[in-house]
């Protein structure tokens, strides 16, 4: 009940993304949900429609509170990008964080666990970077007991990708069907 006393009179909930760090390797954004008031505020790039009204894209880490307190879980994989305008293959780290709400242990490791489970579902696996964070903040709105997630995608060293990795032959046949697929 003191939550809401201390909530701005008709704010609402939302899931907010909010860009932390960006460099030429380095990609850091923390989607969380906020309780937000002024949707007039001039550092929201974007306001959800639809089934994703609920949505808040800031421009700048202007509105992060300053949180000193560690994740309570984490979990890393790298992932293979094919660059589209360069055809380049690319591996990225990615490392997401998650704050809880007061849990007990087993049930944040079971809610990251299922999170993790329905992001990676290989009909559903996001195939860019725009769609893995849309996806990553429609699964955090279904987790209504995960507080936060942060995303961290580094891309990694270009000379680190072995030639001969099963990847990058397995890309090229699959740019051979989508060239033929496109040729009929």
């Amino acid at each position: 009940m003191s939550n809401q006393q201390n909530q701005p009179r008709g704010a609402k909930e939302y899931v907010v993304l909010i860009p932390l760090q960006k460099t030429a390797i380095l990609n850091i954004v923390l989607i969380e949900r906020r309780r937000v008031s002024d949707i007039t505020d001039k550092n929201i790039l974007h306001i959800g429609s639809g089934r994703n009204v609920d949505f808040i894209i800031y421009k700048n880490s202007l509105p992060v509170q300053s949180d000193n307190e560690p994740s309570q879980f984490s979990s890393q994989f790298k992932v293979f990008m094919m660059d589209k305008r360069t055809q380049e293959l690319n591996q990225e780290n990615r490392i997401l964080r998650f704050w809880f709400y007061s849990l007990e242990q087993n049930q944040c490791l079971y809610d990251a666990n299922e999170l993790l489970r329905a992001l990676f579902k290989s009909d559903e696996f996001p195939r860019d970077y725009f769609s893995f964070i849309k996806r990553l903040m429609e699964l955090l709105r279904m987790f209504t007991r995960i507080r936060k997630i942060e995303l961290e995608i580094q891309t990694l060293d270009k000379n680190a990708l072995d030639v001969d990795h099963p990847i990058k032959q397995y890309v090229s046949r699959l740019m051979l069907y989508d060239n033929d697929y496109l040729s009929e």
